[in-house]
């Protein structure tokens, strides 16, 4: 059964977090601007472990569809989040 991701959905999410904080570093050091780019660099971090993690076990075997479900929903709420939030930084530029 697909639940709509792979492992590298992980580390494609995580690098456009990571991509986004880079950017953003370049703009107003305002404490929010300061405190968001921590979060994506956190958000960024996680995916990316989260990834290596899923990748070392056998993903497909030893994780249940519950678990598998409720990854991808967090991955794809995630990723439509950090798109989001892209196109408007990709506005300010």
């Amino acid at each position: 059964m697909s639940f709509g991701f792979g492992i590298g959905d992980f580390f494609a999410v995580a690098k456009l977090a990571w991509r986004i904080s880079i950017a953003l570093r370049g703009k107003d050091r305002s404490d929010s601007i300061k405190l968001l780019i921590s979060e994506l660099e956190f958000t960024a971090q996680t995916l990316h472990q989260s990834g290596t993690l899923l990748d070392n076990i056998n993903y497909h075997n030893d994780v249940d569809d519950a678990t598998k479900n409720v990854v991808g929903l967090g991955l794809s709420r995630c990723k439509e989040e950090l798109m989001k939030l892209d196109e408007i930084e990709k506005k300010y530029q």
